[in-house]
């Protein structure tokens, strides 16, 4: 670590944990999503089939309240991760590991904008934000509370542009 530039030792921490935390990812679940993201991917089958947003009103046939389905612009998504991957099991699991990264970016990003650039807080902002508890369950099961990681993601990423405008 003596011969690491200083300024590349958090992206060096970042790429060590997102590494090291992508292995359940790609060994026990072999790519494959978990929990909450299997009825976003049936959604999203929908909308590739029919070409629109789907009617929701379906949900009642399996025994569920639509209401808990509502969730358009999460079901978009998928369906064009899906599209884009080519692989409608993997691409939204891939999604999920990605946007837990980012929210972990995200405190990071915060961080350092609450200590004027202090990379040390930033870089301890970051494994605190990818390695606990709460957001281990993002990480070791993909898919697992697919709409609370991204409605997370959006709070958070509100609330770091209202900081940096704020805080100049």
């Amino acid at each position: 670590l003596k011969e690491v530039p200083k300024q590349a030792l958090p992206l060096l921490v970042a790429t060590l944990t997102a590494v090291v935390l992508a292995v359940p990812l790609l060994t026990t679940h072999r790519g494959l999503p978990t929990g909450d993201a299997q009825k976003a991917m049936f959604w999203a089958e929908r909308i590739l089939d029919t070409k629109r947003l789907p009617a929701y009103a379906e949900a009642r046939e399996l025994n569920r309240d639509p209401v808990d389905f509502f969730t358009p612009g999460l079901h978009a998504l998928t369906a064009a991760v899906t599209v884009l991957s080519g692989d409608l099991l993997r691409g939204p699991a891939f999604l999920s590991f990605l946007a837990f990264l980012l929210l972990a970016g995200l405190v990071s990003g915060l961080a350092a904008q609450l200590s004027h650039g202090n990379t040390v807080v930033s870089t301890l902002a970051w494994l605190f934000a990818a390695t606990n508890d709460r957001a281990l369950r993002y990480a070791m099961a993909p898919g697992y509370h697919y709409q609370n990681l991204f409605g997370e993601l959006l709070l958070l990423a509100s609330f770091f542009f209202l900081v940096q405008s704020v805080g100049g």
